[in-house]
This record gives structure tokens, sequence and C-alpha cells, in this order.
């Protein structure tokens, strides 16, 4: 009995939503013996969702999902999927699962077909947005009586990075190869999502932030405290308003530093990714950055006070050179 083509589908669109993968396998084979029953066992390289099916000539077959069985070395998942554009190869980790199922084959050509939802795995790295992962077991299809063609094609969501093993040719948003023998034990897979905003936009954003925080801030600091000192000597208020306030308006600068570290260590990093894309690791070094700013904020807080302490009793030394009104 031999495989004389196998069609292999991988529809990853499902992975911009969150949601699993499409995986679909169909085999054209031919028994060239006598009516043949066997018991079968398919391999899945990743973690299987819900959905699973096996027909045989159009017929559904019934399948056991998770089956125990035998794995040699080469039907293992992959360990490490390719990096994206040339990187480093990054961990994957998945039990690989089986459907088995018995199938009764007469003498001649018949059609096998496969179809499951996998769930990939996924990576968090140095990137805004998450790696995914997805094994595929090929090794399986050797153990046949013969084997001639494998046509892969991986279907991506639209502006996806990608990165296979072995390499597929890329056509707009597919990933295609044509095999005339099992070319390797597994196909490894690793998509990345588009970042939401270019890069370059948000580092002007981070900075208009960081510029309005650490300048803009200063200078309406020492226009108010200048203003509000005018005006407490000319209504002959007590000079000992002018500390209490350069105190408020040095704490009040605190809490501009601290408001704007939140708005770009969440909404501003939010643009970064897409809904469902943002990697976890980026989160920590937020949280990080956060509390760094908390505490650059803090220990600029007694800046802020001297200013707003100076510009106060600038001001106020100069209402009490206006004249007063009669």
């Amino acid at each position: 009995m031999r495989i004389d083509r196998e069609t292999l589908t991988l529809d990853l669109r499902g992975l911009a939503d969150g949601g699993p993968a499409l995986i679909e396998a169909t085999y054209q084979v031919y028994n060239t013996g006598a009516t043949l029953t066997t018991d079968l066992v398919f391999i899945v390289g990743s973690q299987l969702g819900e959905g699973s099916g096996v027909w045989l000539d159009g017929q559904e077959v019934p399948h056991e999902r998770d089956a125990p069985h035998e794995k040699p070395p080469s039907w293992l998942p992959p360990r490490t999927t390719p990096g994206i554009d040339g990187g480093k190869p990054l961990h994957y980790s998945a039990s690989g699962k089986a459907l088995a199922f018995e199938v009764t084959l007469p003498t001649g050509a018949h059609q096998l077909r496969v179809k499951y939802d996998a769930k990939a795995s996924s990576y968090s790295g140095n990137s805004p947005s998450l790696y995914w992962q997805l094994g595929y077991v090929l090794a399986p299809a050797r153990d046949w009586g013969g084997f001639s063609d494998l046509q892969v094609k991986v279907v991506l969501p639209t502006g996806w990075s990608a990165a296979s093993e072995p390499t597929l040719d890329r056509q707009g948003d597919e990933l295609v190869g044509a095999f005339q023998e099992i070319p390797a034990d597994v196909l490894a897979l690793t998509v990345q999502a588009p970042p939401r905003t270019p890069a370059w936009l948000l580092s002007i954003l981070n900075w208009t932030c960081a510029l309005l925080a650490l300048v803009a801030a200063p200078v309406l600091i020492w226009r108010f405290s200048g203003a509000l000192g005018r005006k407490l000597a000319t209504a002959r208020k007590p000079r000992g308003l002018v500390v209490a306030i350069g105190l408020c308006a040095g704490l009040l600068w605190c809490a501009v530093l601290v408001l704007t570290a939140f708005s770009i260590c969440f909404f501003i990093s939010d643009l970064a990714a897409w809904p469902h894309q943002k990697a976890w690791s980026v989160d920590y070094g937020l949280a990080l950055g956060f509390f760094l700013a908390i505490v650059g904020a803090l220990a600029l807080a007694p800046l802020g006070m001297v200013l707003s302490l100076v510009a106060g009793y600038r001001g106020y030394r100069q209402g009490k050179l206006q004249p007063v009104s009669a």
C-alpha cells in the first residue's frame, strides 16, 4: 500500500483572532494487494483542538482522539521552530497527540482525508507581538509501501511574517512547497503579526510624552506659582502660603510624571501590537519601567518644589512692589 500524493494545508488565519489553526491532510493511496483492514495512527505535532475528523472516500470514519501509541524519535514534535527573518530558533514545547482509526481498503485507489484544529504554541520574546509556533509530523508517511509526492500550502493572515523548516516559498500570504519525497521528519513553522503602529511613530509618541512631562510641566509650574505669588501679595495674604504652594506644586509635578509614565507604559504600548497578539514579556518590561518612573518622579519632586518656591517668592515680591488701587 503506497501514498501516491499527500496534499497538506495549514490554515493559520484563525491565529489573528487568537483562535486555532486548521490542518487538513489528504492522501491519495493505492492498495496493490487484496482488501486490507488495518489500524492507522495519525500523529499530531501540536496541541490538539476541539474539532477533528477522518474520511475515507468521502465517508466519515470513527476515530479516537489522544490515542496512546508508541512514538519513535522521528515521530516526535520539533524541539524548536525557526526564527523570523533569520533570527535564532525558538524553543517549542508541544505534546504530540494521535488520531487512531481503522480503515478497510479494497484493491485500487482511495482518498484518505484527516482534518483537525490545532492550538498553536505562543512564544513571547523581545518583540511587542507574540510568535506563534506550529509543528507537523511528516515522518510516518515513510512507513508506507511507497511515497511519491507532497504538496504543502500554509495560509497566513494578511501581512504576517513567517519562517519554515524545511523552507517553503512565499507567495503573497501563502507558503508553498512541492517535494517528491519526505523532506524532513517534521515541518516547523513560526509566524508573527505585523506591528500595529510603526516603531518610528511609537518612538515619537514616547519622546513627546516624556518632553511634556520633563519640560512643559516645569514651565507651567513656574508660571503658575509666579502668578499665584503675585496674587497673594496684592491680596495681602501671608507669605507662608507660598511655601504651601511650593509643596503642592512639587507633588503635582510628581503626579504628572507618574501619569505620563502610565500613559506611555499602558496606552501607547497597546498601540504596538494588535489584540490577541501582545507579548506578555513586554508587559513585564512595562511594569518595571513604570516602577522606575515612579521612583524617578519621587526623586524629581523636590526639584518641582524648589522651582515653585522660587517662582512663588519672586512673584510675591513683584506683587508687593505694585501699587495698591484705592
